[in-house]
């Protein structure tokens, strides 16, 4: 289940965010099973996010994600990613768990 706390804050924008997560020193969020259908995330800092069942189908995720964290996280079958001129496309995002 999501921290309803970091639902809350990131739906008041993505700067709004961004400028939390830096403030508060916070490492990891936690957005497990969390609708994020057609949202508008380009540039949130989203990395090091629990994304596990998240629905992130239309999701604008461009330059939100460190390409370099999918490993874990390709190997869990929850996504997969293809980085593209710093943008990302995801596929097949929802995996039952």
């Amino acid at each position: 289940m999501a921290n309803e706390e970091h639902l809350a804050i990131l739906k008041q924008g993505v700067e709004v965010g961004n400028k939390w997560r830096i403030e508060n020193a916070v490492r990891h969020l936690d957005f497990n099973g969390a609708n994020f259908r057609g949202a508008e995330l380009g540039q949130a800092d989203i990395n090091r996010a629990n994304l596990i069942g998240a629905d992130l189908t239309g999701a604008n995720l461009s330059q939100s994600l460190d390409t370099s964290c999918f490993a874990a996280s390709a190997a869990c079958g929850c996504y997969a990613a293809r980085s593209t001129n710093k943008s990302l496309t995801w596929f097949a995002t929802l995996a039952t768990l």
